[in-house]
């Protein structure tokens, strides 16, 4: 008989609950979907809200015009201080190339972030042989050995002006001067084109404006979430967290802080005219590339006045993110240099087809 009142009892209460709750709709549901589109109406918000935040850029501070002294000063001082410091690794340590012909200009390089400019010693040596004196600086916080990111982020504020004071250097040594970087170190070359009117020519490949992985209608607040909140580091594939990187100066991580400073810069690039000739480079096989964001931005420079070329590596190449690099076993160095030793040298090459 007990039994039978527990049956008539959970049915009853079965009963009530549907009644209360509303046409068979349980009461747990109604409080998860409640739940639900509360998550979502935050989620809005905040994305909105960081939308309409402005970037706050960094501020291009430059030290002034160098005299020749004051410019091999400070480039000296910069090679020492990387000679001193023993965490530095050996290969990392900024680069002095000197030209094995009369020189022609000086090339500025900025390696890719999360690289050191080990990255571009290849390349450097090729464009040394053309008459061209070729400075390497290392980015702060880059080549550390034992590390599997940045010891501590660098802001966006603190790469500009790095990227100000050694073009400052590069222009006090040779006012024929060329700037070029990959990925991260492309955008730090633009945007200290667009802000130093002496720079001659920028060779750009295939810069950083967003990560590939976020739709561009919330690039900017991508950028604003990652400069604003505490930094985390994070793999870049997470697949390979416990393979050695390749090559070992690398960092398997990347800090989000650094990054959002990187976008932060990207997002003023075209609003400023640059009296310097803008090439950009894409590699096709590259997934981390965003040529649609590239082209925007070529477009947004023409409209500034630059003048703009783009050529694009066919991706039947597959050359890697890093296909400049020769500790990288899968680098496209012979297939690739004479076409990018032409556009630093000259500004056009035969062996691409301007897009």
């Amino acid at each position: 008989m007990s039994r039978v009142r527990a049956v008539v009892g959970v049915g009853e209460y079965d009963r009530q609950v549907t009644e209360r709750t509303g046409r068979g709709v349980p009461r747990w549901l109604r409080r998860t979907v409640s739940i639900l589109v509360a998550v979502v109406a935050v989620l809005a918000a905040l994305v909105v809200g960081l939308t309409v935040l402005p970037d706050n850029p960094p501020v291009a501070t430059s030290p002034g015009a160098l005299t020749l002294e004051q410019a091999e000063a400070g480039y000296a001082d910069i090679l020492a201080k990387d000679a001193a410091d023993p965490s530095v690794l050996p290969e990392c340590k900024s680069l002095d190339v000197h030209p094995t012909v009369p020189q022609l200009g000086v090339v500025l390089l900025f390696h890719g972030d999360t690289s050191c400019p080990n990255q571009f010693s290849a390349l450097a040596g090729r464009l040394a042989a053309t008459g061209y004196r070729v400075l390497v600086p290392r980015w702060p916080e880059h080549g550390i050995a034992g590390v599997t990111a940045q010891p501590n982020p660098v802001d966006g504020q603190e790469i500009a002006n790095f990227a100000m004071r050694t073009t400052a250097i590069a222009l006090g040594i040779d006012q024929r001067t060329i700037l070029g970087g990959l990925s991260g170190g492309a955008t730090l070359a633009l945007w200290a084109a667009e802000h130093n009117a002496g720079v001659q020519r920028v060779v750009a490949l295939a810069p950083f404006l967003s990560p590939a992985a976020v739709p561009s209608l919330l690039s900017h607040a991508a950028g604003n979430l990652m400069r604003l909140a505490p930094n985390v580091n994070l793999w870049w594939d997470w697949s390979r967290r416990d393979a050695e990187p390749v090559p070992r100066y690398d960092y398997a991580k990347f800090s989000t802080r650094s990054l959002g400073g990187l976008m932060s810069l990207a997002a003023t690039l075209g609003a400023n005219r640059t009296n310097a000739f803008v090439i950009h480079v894409l590699n096709g096989a590259d997934p981390s590339d965003d040529p649609a964001a590239v082209r925007a931005l070529v477009g947004r420079q023409r409209d500034a006045g630059d003048l703009v070329t783009l050529y694009e590596f066919a991706a039947a190449l597959k050359a890697p993110h890093g296909y400049v690099d020769r500790d990288d076993p899968d680098n496209k160095i012979e297939e690739t240099f004479p076409a990018l030793v032409d556009l630093f040298v000259s500004g056009v090459t035969g062996r691409l087809t301007p897009d």
